[in-house]
């Protein structure tokens, strides 16, 4: 006996339930309700942590809407977990920034 007979048996002879079960519908009504709820959410948070970097730490923080979309929870809780060293890097390059333009001017005025 092959598996395709077997399978087409246990259809016919009803040891596969069917799915026009109420429960199964109402199942699979509540994982597509969830489904959105976990994405729509995923989108909110990504705004508000890009305004939160904006606002406390100065930082144009830019996420990704397909990973966004894609991995939601978990890229949402991987750029929270970056934002202090994002942070330190903007504060680095702001430093580097001003330190040369400083040392531009005193060479200009050197020359003078």
């Amino acid at each position: 006996m092959d598996v395709f007979s077997f399978m087409s048996d246990a259809y016919n002879y009803g040891y596969i339930a069917e799915s026009n079960n109420i429960y199964d519908i109402l199942g699979t009504i509540i994982t597509i309700g969830m489904t959105v709820f976990w994405i729509v959410w995923a989108f909110k948070m990504k705004s508000a942590l890009e305004y939160y970097a904006a606002k406390e730490f100065g930082i144009s923080l830019r996420l990704n809407g397909f990973w966004t979309f894609l991995f939601q929870y978990f890229y949402i809780n991987y750029c929270m977990n970056a934002l202090e060293e994002d942070f330190a890097k903007e504060k680095m390059l702001a430093d580097v920034r001003s330190n040369y333009s400083n040392n531009s001017t005193d060479d200009d005025e050197n020359k003078n």
